[in-house]
């Protein structure tokens, strides 16, 4: 599989299935210096596999993952690699949706999103996520969940993201 960087491939990804896990190895050469972060995308969608660290005159990720996770992505398509900031909506076709009632986004009422028309929600197979604008001078919003928040650009705005898998768990993708 390959691993791409703004659209050229820059490396290689290899997915080896070991019962209930695959082992995720990625390897690319860049001269980019920036601190990356590898996506694996399927067709249904992208989860986060961490950030690859320097080896071998190079950069490598290993890790395992539960075959279940990666099936969140669908089938395997291609490795992204993503600055700080930087969003695949682009290359995953995007998904988000506004919702026009992001209090009811979860299975019992969110009181905090009462009135907010600004939200965005996402949804795949196994998961779904909100994003809510960021703000450095509001409060954090679901601040319960801090800890599985991230902040990413989706288009020109920023926002924070939270995960959550089919029983409303928070999950970090």
């Amino acid at each position: 599989m390959e691993v791409k960087r703004n659209g050229a491939t820059c490396g290689s990804a290899s997915l080896t299935p070991m019962g209930l896990y695959m082992r995720v190895r990625v390897e690319y050469n860049l001269a980019e210096k920036t601190v990356l972060r590898a996506y694996l995308r399927g067709d249904r969608g992208m989860i986060r596999l961490g950030v690859p660290a320097p080896e071998k005159g190079g950069y490598a990720l290993a890790r395992d993952m539960t075959v279940r996770e990666i099936g969140t992505a669908g089938t395997p398509v291609e490795v992204l690699l993503l600055a700080e900031g930087e969003s695949g909506a682009g290359a995953e076709g995007g998904g988000w949706r506004m919702l026009e009632y992001p209090e009811m986004f979860f299975s019992q009422r969110e009181n905090e999103l009462v009135g907010r028309r600004d939200c965005l929600g996402q949804s795949g197979s196994g998961f779904k996520s909100i994003a809510i604008p960021y703000s450095q001078v509001r409060a954090f919003p679901l601040v319960r969940y801090f800890c599985f928040a991230k902040v990413e650009a989706i288009g020109s705005k920023y926002y924070t993201i939270y995960s959550f898998d089919d029983g409303e768990k928070p999950v970090v993708r």
